[in-house]
Formats: structure tokens, sequence, C-alpha cells
């Protein structure tokens, strides 16, 4: 047996002594930590370290995730690809992302607890699905997902969202995760919903958390112009400034109508069962507003004899928004142009069809080329007016109205001789063109 009672030699014995043991305990330490490194390495570069990694972040997505080509150096890992289905507690169908560095900070007692902290994540293209179907899946717990390690930072160079109906594509992205939830800030990119035009990222703020999703704050460039939204709770503010009108009118509408819309609203969310329902509230204005080659403005033109009614410029456009999904209402509408005509009323659109209930008002002197017409259609006088009530019916790009009738039958029920008789008291209407058209009228008219 080994004698360790060192207390019977010598001192200068006693030293070597403890100096031989110092220095193998220091080359065991030595050895110790080669070996350790020999396995931490060994152990990032091998298939159990890459199911492992699998499986937290399926935990932590609910999702099946694959990694291909990882490469660990000190502490960074590269991946070339990542690929994850989500499973029904997912938020997304699917999640594609290229072009993965991770800088990661671990000691060997955190790597065996599996409690690393990763410092920030950098991705050069990410596609998230939210529209694909999700699996039904035999996840680990949410636990073992949280358990993966913290995240700082998640920086995405180029990020796209397909949603139903629209997206967001090349949008530069940041993540800053918190516990139960993700900041996400968005710079760039565009977004898209339906047959609504492409819209610039300004700048968009974002919360996502295991069970909602809640818009702080976004910044739009849309057609020359920009829209703000601003979530409270289940509301969303909206504020519109100098949108071009015209790209967001249907294909019949565009040549005829222009102008630079403002407006103020409030888009809430209407739970109902397990059904979201937008719904749209605000007043808007158009300034700079034109319409011309409407037909029923060309009607009015040849029936008043008001040759300006083909191409009105309006001094004021505005009226009171509410929506809902199928339905549009527009409440007090009014419409001035100059002294010249103004329109009032609401119109409604419902399934794509259009009904209207308007008051039409025009300078009386409009009305006194044909005899009975102020007594008989624009019978109201007010505000230097005389008005009468319009209805018009149809779809968007097929409108019609009441107007057309009514003037050609006090046409009708006016002899030409009686309106000859007449004719010197109509101002810039002569017989000659009285009587063209009104045969044109009565012509074209079953």
């Amino acid at each position: 047996m080994l004698d360790t009672d060192m207390s019977s030699l010598p001192a200068p014995h006693r030293g070597k002594r403890w100096l031989v043991i110092g220095f193998a305990v220091f080359g065991l330490g030595i050895i110790a930590l080669i070996v350790a490194k020999w396995w931490v390495s060994n152990y990032l570069q091998s298939a159990e370290f890459k199911k492992e990694l699998e499986e937290r972040l399926g935990g932590k997505l609910r999702a099946k995730v694959e990694l291909q080509s990882i490469k660990v150096e000190g502490g960074s890992i590269w991946c070339q690809e990542m690929h994850a289905r989500g499973g029904e507690d997912a938020k997304f169908g699917t999640l594609d992302v290229r072009d993965i560095h991770a800088e990661i900070d671990f000691s060997l007692i955190q790597l065996l607890q599996r409690n690393w902290k990763i410092k920030q994540v950098e991705a050069g293209k990410m596609v998230l699905d939210l529209t694909t179907e999700r699996l039904h899946l035999n996840l680990p717990s949410v636990e073992s997902g949280q358990k993966m390690g913290r995240v700082d930072q998640v920086k995405i160079k180029e990020a796209d969202v397909i949603w139903p109906g629209g997206g967001i594509e090349k949008l530069r992205m940041e993540i800053l995760p918190e516990p139960h939830r993700w900041n996400i800030t968005g710079k760039g990119g565009l977004v898209s919903h339906g047959k609504l035009p492409k819209a610039e990222v300004l700048d968009i703020r974002t919360t996502v958390s295991t069970d909602d999703f809640f818009l702080e704050t976004a910044r739009l460039a849309v057609e020359g112009g920009t829209l703000e939204l601003v979530q409270q709770d289940n509301e969303i503010q909206i504020l519109a400034d100098k949108i071009n009108i015209t790209q967001f009118l249907p294909n019949d509408w565009r040549a005829r109508l222009k102008g630079k819309v403002f407006g103020k609203g409030k888009l809430t969310l209407v739970k109902t069962g397990e059904q979201i329902e937008p719904q749209l509230t605000g007043k808007f204005r158009v300034e700079n507003s034109i319409v011309e080659a409407l037909p029923v403005l060309d009607a009015m033109a040849l029936l008043l004899k008001i040759d300006s009614f083909r191409k009105m410029e309006f001094d004021q456009l505005s009226g009171e928004l509410n929506g809902k999904v199928g339905e549009v209402k527009i409440s007090n509408f009014v419409a001035t142009s100059a002294g010249v005509t103004a329109l009032r009323g609401e119109i409604v659109s419902k399934e794509g069809v259009v009904n209207g209930q308007l008051q039409l008002g025009v300078m009386p002197i409009a009305v006194d080329w044909l005899p009975g017409l102020r007594e008989q259609v624009f019978n109201q006088e007010k505000e230097g007016f005389v008005w009468t009530p319009v209805q018009i019916t149809g779809t968007p790009g097929d409108l019609q109205e009441d107007l057309s009738a009514r003037v050609v039958k006090v046409a009708k029920d006016t002899t030409i001789q009686k309106a000859e008789d007449t004719a010197g008291q109509a101002i810039d209407t002569g017989k000659k063109l009285f009587q063209k058209g009104l045969n044109e009228l009565l012509n074209s008219t079953p």
C-alpha cells in the first residue's frame, strides 16, 4: 500500500511530493478539458444534436421541424435550411427559413443542462405560410421547447408572409423574443390583399403571443399617400392622407372618378362564435375630385342643357362610411360643384348591388328651359338650388337612375309649340339646340 502520510518526511521531500501531485492534477485537468472539448465538438456535429435541436424547435414552434446541413464552429452555428410544418395548435401552416447563422453562448454545464443562450440569429430568407393545412402531430410539450434556451434577437433580411387573399413580401424583419410573446418590427417590402393596390411598408410593429396577434402600429405608402394603423384593444384606428382613389375603384370607374382621399375611421374586430368579422366606420373626403364620362351625368347634361355635367369638378365630396363583409353604406353623402349643382343622400352597396336615395340640386336657370320641369320634378327650392329626389340602382359598372324618365315625361306632356313659345326665356338654349336635344331624348326612349 502506498504511504500517503508525508508528516514523517523531511520538508524538502514533502514539497517535492506536493509539486508532483499538483502537476498530476493539472495534467488531469488539461486532459479533462481536451476530452470535454472533443465531446462537445463531436456532440454538436452529431445526428443526436441535430435531432434534439429539431425536437426542441418543434416543441417551441408546435411544428415538425427539419434542419438541413448544420455546421458548428466555436460559438457559431450555420444551417442551410429549416423547414417546419405546423401542428394543429401552431400559428402557421408552413415555415421555411434559409441561410441561418446563430451566435450561441454556452458553457459545458449549460450544454449538459440544455439551457444555452442564443445571442443572435440571422437569416437570409423566410417564407411563412398561414394558409396551408395543419398536421396532426405528436409533439413534445411546450415546456420542452422553453428549455431549448433563450434567444436575444432574430434578424431576417427578407421575409414573406402569406395569408388568405394576400400577404407581405420582402419585408426586413427583426424579432425580440420575450417570455410568452415575440415583439416584431419590420420595414420595406410590399403588402397586398385581394384586388387592392400594393402598398409599401414604411414601418410596422406587432406582438405575437401563443394566444393572439396584436398590431401595434403600421405606416404604409399607398398610391401617392400614406395609411396609418394603430391598434387599441380590438379596434384599429385608421388615418388616410392624400391617397389617390383611382386604383381602389372598380375598373369601369377608374377613368371616371379622380381625386385624393383623406379620412379617419376605425376597424372593429367583432368575434361571433369562432368567426371574426371586421366592421369599418369612419368619415372621408375627396379633394381635387373630378367625375367624367359617367352615363348618369351625360344624361343630365342632355336633359338639363348643362354641358358642364359631363365633367364635374367637385369642391366638396365627403361622407360617412359604415361597412362590413358584403355590405357598404355611405351616409351623409355630400357633393357640390362650384354653385352649379349639389348631391346629397345615402348610398348602400350590398352583395355587389348599389341602391342610392339622393337629392339633386341644380341652379334654377337649369330647369327653366322646359315648362313644367320646376313644378313637376325640381319642385323644392332652398339654399339657392331647386331640388328633386333621385334614385340610383344597379351594379358599379351599370348604374341606372330614375331622373331621365321623369324629365322625358314632362317633355312629352309639353307640346313643342308651347316650348317654342317659351324658348326665349331659356338662357343659353336656342330653338334648334332645344329641338335637337329633345328629339334625341324622345327617339331614344322606349
